[in-house]
């Protein structure tokens, strides 16, 4: 219940008037102004409404010869009917895009194409050079261990499928050889405590 001289909905708002079919008191978020004066939402909807029943109870009294008909023709009708057979048939239209995308991508997976063969043996070549410095970096590190003075770290080896490095002793001449350098495409891969600079020939 509202105080008076304060909304009904929101007691802490100042009333500015009231509804003029129920009399409650109303503040500014809660008016609904029409023409003819204030109302409540509810009195305002119902008012919106029998004025919406009034309106039509009046067009459908009117004469015959004011009403007018809409006729359908047949191209209409069969036109609506074939949207409406395509719109049934959309799914499965989609459906069979959709796997025949997925099928075709699978296909090109498997079998790919000759320009993507024909790019397979460069890829390979700079494959194969990548790992041929790799391991040249590896015999400079070990070249640069021996001509400081120490004992090469064996540990460092090329990529795999290179096995262990072999060390060879003469007097004071330490060598550090790759055990298999075809691998490569080379002869020999090796370093010494000399040069720490690894000769592939």
């Amino acid at each position: 219940m509202s105080q008076p001289g304060f909304c009904f909905n929101h007691p802490g708002g100042r009333a500015i008037g009231a509804c003029m079919n129920c009399g409650v008191l109303l503040c500014g978020m809660c008016s609904r102004f029409a023409e003819d004066g204030t109302r409540c939402e509810r009195c305002s909807d119902a008012h919106e409404n029998a004025q919406l029943v009034r309106a039509q109870a009046e067009s459908l009294n009117k004469p015959a010869s004011n009403v007018i008909t809409k006729v359908t023709t047949p191209e209409i009708s069969e036109s609506a009917e074939n949207v409406a057979a395509f719109l049934t048939w959309l799914p499965w239209i989609a459906m069979v895009l959709v796997l025949g995308g997925i099928g075709t991508s699978l296909y090109f997976y498997a079998n790919p194409s000759p320009v993507a063969v024909q790019e397979s043996p460069s890829r390979a070549r700079e494959e194969a050079a990548t790992a041929l410095l790799q391991c040249l970096q590896v015999f400079r590190q070990l070249g640069e261990q021996m001509a400081a003075g120490q004992e090469p770290d064996m540990s460092l080896r090329c990529a795999p499928p290179s096995g262990p490095n072999r060390l060879e002793r003469d007097e004071d001449t330490l060598r550090v050889s790759h055990t298999d350098p075809q691998l490569y495409g080379l002869e020999t891969i090796f370093v010494t405590n000399l040069d720490p600079e690894p000769v592939s020939e």
